[in-house]
């Protein structure tokens, strides 16, 4: 219900209340993303089947967000719209219509389910960004920022001593503790670049600038493409952040890096390194040697890909219901289109693929043209708030963390299976929740936030 008090007496009321005790310490599902973001694959395996951590941690946000007590109203404090709510619920509710009219409920048909299940995190997000305040938001960017050093330090280990993996325990289906997935690190190492260099911009401390570099190597070093490419769109937030703070000391640092790394790093060399070799190999195969390490599997995996998402397309246009509302969950539309066996060769029949690894062509056979264009809007809207509040964001480093987030995977998305799992769909949604909460901040809170920027030192934080 909306406040009829008048606007004095709001102010007043404002004005007495001790925020500390009123309001949570960080925004509401921080906790479940931060250990998304720390731990990624195996961390989400923990657990016992069917119910991991992650769901658990999920279902506290629900909690939290449900029962915490009433956040006092600011005086030009204002809730979602309607629309962003609609926006926020249309694709967990799309596909809780699709669940509810499966033709059977068995083990797969939760499975297929669950992860649009988190998209729900979205709403949670926003509607603690919109009630929170600066301390909030700085408080969560930190604890963000710890989980995301977490995550830098066990990849380098993974990277520098590629066996470690297997000398430690298995938590389950044979994912050991430490276990690398190299899409999804890569992209996050990508965001940690971001943070790190926005970090640096703004105190000048060369930790930061170390951190960033570190996280850099690592992303050069594992064998991604999406993972390279995530972290190449977050150079344009990088390139945003070195604008707003241009400065000579910044530029004079910049060319210190770069120039002796140019020089250095010929275009052969370059070649060598994993991620950049299966990039060029997949996009630019006339510039990479056909007997170069990894041209074969590039080149093998991309046509395999495009095979099997031209099939599960072709599959779900046949009919028009099937178009416009998929197949439903539990069902296999992999083996059924014949993707299966196109995408793995002779080990599909024991594999239990269930995604195209694209994730938009996915929803697509599961949720139809409905869901799909559901997640194009959320994608877009997101997009566009990144650019529409890029004064805001850029004040603040919960806004570039989230930004980062949400740029870098969006390409694992697309050439992998990262939103259909919780280490990707978690701190995606989450993210996207604090972009569009960011239209709904108070304008006094907003003017607050680039009156402070305007104001304080560039060594400040």
């Amino acid at each position: 219900m909306y406040s009829t008090d008048a606007p004095s007496d709001r102010r007043a009321r404002w004005a007495s209340v001790d925020l500390s005790q009123s309001s949570p310490r960080y925004l509401v599902g921080t906790v479940a993303a931060v250990y998304m973001l720390a731990t990624t694959k195996w961390g989400s395996y923990i657990g016992a089947a069917p119910v991991f951590i992650t769901d658990l941690l999920v279902l506290t946000a629900v909690w939290r967000i449900c029962t915490i007590r009433k956040y006092p109203l600011r005086p030009a404090y204002i809730r979602l719209t309607p629309v962003q709510v609609i926006l926020l619920l249309s694709l967990p509710a799309w596909a809780t219509i699709r669940l509810i009219a499966s033709e059977s409920y068995k083990f797969n048909t939760f499975r297929d389910f669950a992860p649009y299940l988190y998209a729900g995190l979205g709403l949670i997000a926003a509607v603690s960004m919109a009630r929170s305040d600066r301390q909030q938001r700085d408080r969560t960017a930190h604890l963000i920022w710890v989980a995301l050093l977490v995550h830098l330090s066990w990849v380098s280990l993974a990277v520098v001593a590629p066996n470690l993996p297997d000398m430690l325990p298995s938590i389950s289906s044979g994912v050991r503790l430490f276990q690398p997935r190299e899409d999804i690190d890569s992209a996050i190492l990508g965001v940690t670049t971001c943070v790190a260099i926005y970090r640096w911009a703004r105190t000048r401390r060369l930790i930061y600038f170390v951190v960033g570099g570190i996280s850099l190597i690592d992303v050069m070093l594992i064998s991604s493409r999406a993972g390279l490419i995530a972290t190449v769109l977050c150079g344009l937030i990088i390139v945003w952040i070195i604008r707003k703070n241009a400065s000579e000391s910044i530029v004079i640092a910049l060319a210190a890096l770069l120039t002796p790394v140019v020089a250095i790093l010929s275009f052969d060399t370059l070649l060598k390194l994993p991620a950049v070799s299966r990039l060029v190999s997949t996009f630019w195969p006339a510039l990479a040697s056909p007997t170069r390490e990894g041209y074969a599997s590039a080149q093998g995996t991309t046509e395999a890909r495009q095979n099997a998402w031209s099939a599960v397309v072709a599959y779900t246009a046949e009919k028009w219901d099937r178009s416009v509302f998929g197949t439903g969950f539990g069902s296999d539309f992999m083996r059924d289109s014949g993707a299966a066996r196109l995408l793995l060769g002779p080990l599909a029949a024991d594999s239990g693929v269930r995604s195209p690894h694209n994730y938009f062509i996915g929803t697509y056979a599961r949720l139809g043209f409905v869901g799909l264009a559901i997640i194009v809007a959320l994608v877009v809207v997101a997009l566009v708030v990144i650019f529409l509040k890029r004064r805001e964001i850029l004040s603040e480093e919960l806004g570039v963390l989230a930004s980062a987030v949400v740029i870098a995977v969006i390409p694992t998305a697309a050439f992998g299976v990262t939103l259909e799992s919780p280490f990707g769909a978690i701190p995606f949604f989450w993210s996207v929740g604090i972009l569009i909460g960011y239209l709904r901040i108070n304008s006094s809170d907003q003017t607050a936030i680039l009156d402070q920027d305007d104001h304080s030192p560039k060594g400040a934080t």
